[in-house]
């Protein structure tokens, strides 16, 4: 008896391997689109945690400026050169600090996962 193989036996075999193939393809291409996904949101995160910095940044600078023009100007109308300046400095500091300090409270329980109770289903 010869040692071939069936003909039908090697169609199989290569049908399989075939579908192996297609298989492990598919499932890289899957993995491929899922660490892209992630890259994506793990960068849109960073663009928000970086537009939020800016946006408090940019509130307290404005504070300070906005309040320190203000006594600058009480100044020069009431003659009082630096002590109007240094008092709107001072408070348009404590504004901006105070806003900041809002604004980070907000973003951080924005961020931060809901608390579990008895309606959550890993509540007691």
């Amino acid at each position: 008896m010869p040692d071939s193989e069936d003909p039908q036996t090697t169609s199989e075999t290569d049908r399989l391997v075939a579908l192996d193939q297609g298989v492990k393809t598919a499932l890289a291409k899957r993995e491929a689109e899922a660490k892209n996904r992630a890259d994506r949101a793990e960068k849109a995160a960073a663009a928000r945690t970086a537009g939020a910095a800016w946006r408090i940044m940019i509130d307290l600078v404005a504070a300070v400026a906005v309040v320190g023009v203000i006594g600058y100007g009480a100044d020069r109308l009431f003659g009082t050169l630096p002590l109007g300046l240094l008092a709107g400095l001072f408070l348009g500091f404590a504004i901006g600090m105070w806003r900041a300090g809002t604004a980070a409270t907000r973003l951080s329980a924005q961020s931060a996962p809901p608390a579990a109770g008895p309606d959550k289903p890993d509540g007691t």
